[in-house]
């Protein structure tokens, strides 16, 4: 599991004279954005699809706190944490799911059958899917706000 945030702070000036509910609107949008960007990094340009589980399983969520706003862009699944930054895999054995089992899968063009792998290990470079859109998002934010205020007191 991986969870993403940034910190969002007031501004000052109008925005304090704006309703709550302005804010809340606009760091809510700001997180949706987020979120399908995000979906949309997983579904083809940095991470191959394969079954699509991976964006599907990614959530944003806004938090208010003393001192602004938080944005949380996350992932529940296992492998997301180093599919994000990187990282490295140990040597481990690869068993089949279910006893008796067998292991299928090709090597140099080879179909191979097996009980049992003993796998190296693998180095996995950061493939960054939820960091870049929450960046956006929040370099994006001030003029949304901007706008959204605006509208709300005239």
């Amino acid at each position: 599991m991986i969870e993403v945030e940034t910190r969002i702070e007031l501004p000052a000036g109008p925005f304090l004279a704006a309703p709550e509910s302005v804010f809340r609107k606009v760091m809510e949008t700001a997180a949706v954005l987020a979120e399908t960007a995000a979906k949309k990094l997983q579904s083809g340009p940095v991470l191959n699809v394969v079954s699509g589980f991976l964006s599907s399983r990614t959530n944003a969520r806004v938090e208010q706190t003393p001192e602004g706003y938080l944005i949380r862009l996350g992932n529940p699944q296992r492998y997301s944490r180093i599919l994000e930054l990187g990282g490295h895999t140990g040597p481990h054995i690869i068993r089949p799911k279910k006893p008796g089992g067998v292991l299928v899968f090709e090597r140099g063009g080879e179909t191979v059958f097996a009980k049992l792998v003993h796998h190296p290990g693998s180095t996995f470079p950061p493939r960054p899917t939820l960091r870049p859109p929450l960046e956006e998002a929040a370099r994006t934010l001030p003029d949304r706000m901007d706008k959204a205020v605006r509208q709300a007191t005239t």
